[in-house]
């Protein structure tokens, strides 16, 4: 993945897994995110949201301008924990807690940029850069617990060896 460019206050680029209320309320709201904030694009913003409660946030330097430079980016979720992973490396890690919100509903991955607008104490004030955004996926991939790795580069199926 590619973040957003040019980085911008306000804009957001993600890669997130997400489940959220349905019309008839089933379904929790969980997530597991990855975030660009367009105001520092040597950062991620690492987060876990469960039955809809938040603030498990964790900004991490990265080293490198996350606007310029392709990287890997994954993350495991197990029943004991998540762990986010740049470049093959361990970068944050939650271990659950009995009685503590954790994400247990499984979701749909997702990608995309946004302008947050009226988040501007979070995200800084979007203004339009005049010319197009564009954010870069190259590969996407679930691999089950127990099931082999769907592709060779696999960052989680690389540490597994």
């Amino acid at each position: 993945m590619r973040a957003a460019r040019p980085a911008v206050p306000g804009l957001v680029s993600a890669f997130f897994t997400y489940i959220g209320p349905t019309a008839e309320g089933a379904a929790p709201h969980d997530e597991i995110d990855f975030e660009f904030i367009g105001k520092d694009a040597g950062a991620v913003e690492l987060n876990f949201f469960a039955s809809g409660v938040g603030n498990h946030s964790k900004i991490v330097k990265l080293g490198f301008d996350a606007t310029q430079t392709m990287a890997d980016y994954a993350f495991e979720w197990l029943p004991d924990g998540i762990r986010w992973y740049v470049n093959g490396a361990l970068v944050h890690e939650v271990t659950r807690i009995e009685g503590s919100p954790f994400p247990v509903t499984p979701g749909k991955i997702i990608i995309s940029i946004w302008s947050g607008h009226g988040l501007d104490q979070w995200l800084g004030a979007f203004q339009y850069p005049g010319k197009p955004l564009a954010a870069r996926y190259e590969l996407i991939a679930y691999t089950k617990p127990g099931d082999p790795c769907q592709f060779p580069e696999s960052i989680v199926c690389k540490l597994r060896k």
